[in-house]
């Protein structure tokens, strides 16, 4: 299967194999001959997995994610889910499932995730000719994947992280932010090379680029810092499988916030003119046309009818406001996060639910409002698969 880690670990490289021949037996046993191929895709495809050594133990803090071709359904059976849950359990590595057909991918436009697929990911079964179709460059992928990004990545961080972590001197404390701090400076370098046209799936090409851009990105940031802890950054992820934290964890945490904020608002002012995000169109979907929405409402309503004469009361049809609420709420509580909560902003995140959850009390206590924020945030990001 090649090399998936870029430092080498013996271990590490046989148990992600290991793992991933069996996720593929199961993929085909399951979808048996609607499946046409099966793909790795994501950092262990371009040989660019990470791995952290804790205590006498490895951690393996890259996904294997996996792309399955059908011929026919795009839904994840709950018994493959679970099955593939476990089996990345006994590894102790998280398996993400990406399904498409192969008229999806044919159709498919210039995004960044068909971009990684196109340059470098790695066929495990079936007919890789499926990604011949496939043809654009760097260029051709929009600056709304850069919005996509940026909500995506203080989603992330809304749900990995909490107001714990801030005031806590513990390993795996610091280890969250360390590893949030890392992701963060990776989505800047998404930003700025998707923003000139030069994007690139890995990520240490992008740190390559952005080195040679830097000077003339006009963002309020101070452009050696932000180089020094991009170099922090990516040292601890990829190059540094002893050190299990930054020791500056929380700080860098924060400043990684800030270069994300600052250079998003500086490209999203330079695309738009203004950087009233609330206003933004695409903040509604990723790249889909208007037959596509009118198709994706037309889809909720006839599940939604099939459920109530079943006698079944539907509990949540995702719809527009549904998808810019969750991005809204994500961001306030992506930036009330720090040592003192931001009141304001968890005000700004609970005003936004509260169109779409029902609150009966509000708590003077800002952490339990902010994780039970996050946890209806959680809930309604697992609804609508995505936001």
């Amino acid at each position: 299967m090649g090399k998936f880690f870029y430092l080498d670990n013996p271990q590490a490289e046989n148990r992600t194999e290991r793992l991933i021949e069996q996720a593929v037996e199961d993929i085909k046993s399951f979808f048996g001959e609607q499946v046409r191929a099966i793909f790795l895709v994501g950092s262990m495809a371009r040989g660019e997995g990470a791995w952290k050594k804790f205590g006498d133990g490895l951690n393996i803090t890259s996904d294997v994610d996996l792309l399955i071709i059908t011929t026919g359904t795009t839904s994840v059976p709950a018994k493959l889910r679970a099955r593939l849950d476990n089996l990345g359990h006994q590894a102790k590595i998280e398996v993400a499932l990406w399904i498409k057909s192969v008229f999806s991918m044919r159709m498919s436009g210039p995004t960044i995730d068909i971009c990684d697929i196109k340059e470098t990911g790695k066929i495990l079964y079936g007919d890789g000719s499926v990604l011949d179709t496939l043809e654009f460059n760097p260029a051709d992928i929009k600056f709304e994947e850069a919005v996509f990004l940026f909500f995506n990545r203080a989603m992330l961080t809304v749900l990995e992280c909490s107001p714990a972590d801030f005031n806590s001197d513990t390993v795996e404390a610091k280890q969250r932010l360390s590893l949030c701090a890392a992701a963060i400076m990776a989505t800047c370098t998404d930003i700025i090379t998707i923003s000139n046209g030069k994007y690139s799936p890995s990520p240490i090409k992008r740190a390559e680029l952005v080195k040679s851009m830097i000077n003339g990105i006009d963002a309020d940031i101070d452009k050696e810092k932000f180089l020094q802890d991009l170099s922090t950054a990516f040292k601890f992820k990829m190059e540094s499988p002893e050190e299990l934290y930054i020791a500056n964890a929380y700080e860098l945490w924060e400043k990684t916030r800030g270069y994300l904020m600052n250079l998003f608002r500086f490209y999203f002012k330079k695309k738009y003119g203004g950087d009233d995000f609330t206003s933004y169109p695409h903040l509604v979907d990723r790249n889909r046309t208007i037959s596509k929405r009118i198709i994706g409402v037309l889809s909720s309503f006839k599940r939604a009818s099939v459920l109530i004469r079943n006698g079944k009361m539907p509990r949540h049809c995702p719809n527009i406001s549904n998808l810019f609420y969750g991005k809204m709420v994500a961001l306030y509580l992506f930036l009330a996060l720090d040592k003192q909560l931001d009141e304001q902003h968890i005000n700004r995140a609970r005003s936004y639910l509260s169109h779409v959850y029902c609150f009966t009390s509000k708590s003077d206590d800002l952490a339990a409002t902010w994780l039970n924020l996050r946890d209806r945030l959680r809930d309604l990001h697992e609804r609508m698969g995505v936001i």
